[in-house]
């Protein structure tokens, strides 16, 4: 699913040079930001309203659960991507914001891990901050899959 138009990766020194001017209206673009408000919840470690946005979900038709599966593991991937980001110095999105972050789950969502070119991971790199929410991302993607 593409939600904007004009993505462009610059030269390998530039991670993540994205161009999200020209976004797409409609049922898509409502849809991604409910990705988008889910990815800020988890990302500020809110299990309690991530749990209330789960069950809502868990109550819907199958293909809401299939979407929301999606997220989970966009989700997971994107906080994996933050960790070594941040350890690799190699984003020139920052990070600390809203939108940088915001930018960075927009390209996995569009790019996987193509994202991320020379993308080389040994270790999981899970924040500390991060730790009990993966560990909830897992038990809900185990018990939805």
């Amino acid at each position: 699913l593409l939600f904007a138009r004009g993505l462009k990766m610059k030269s390998e020194k530039a991670w993540l040079v994205l161009d999200f001017d020209d976004l797409i209206q409609g049922p898509e673009c409502e849809r991604f930001q409910t990705q988008i408000n889910i990815w800020n919840h988890i990302y500020a470690g809110n299990i309690a309203e991530l749990d209330n946005i789960m069950q809502r979900y868990k109550s819907l038709r199958p293909h809401s659960v299939q979407f929301l599966v999606y997220i989970l593991k966009t989700c997971l991937q994107s906080l994996l991507y933050t960790g070594w980001l941040k350890a690799s110095s190699r984003s020139l999105v920052d990070l600390r914001t809203k939108p940088g972050r915001d930018r960075l789950y927009r390209a996995v969502c569009q790019q996987g891990m193509g994202c991320l070119p020379g993308f080389d991971m040994d270790t999981l790199l899970v924040r500390s901050k991060h730790r009990v929410i993966v560990q909830y991302i897992l038990h809900i993607l185990f018990e939805l899959t």
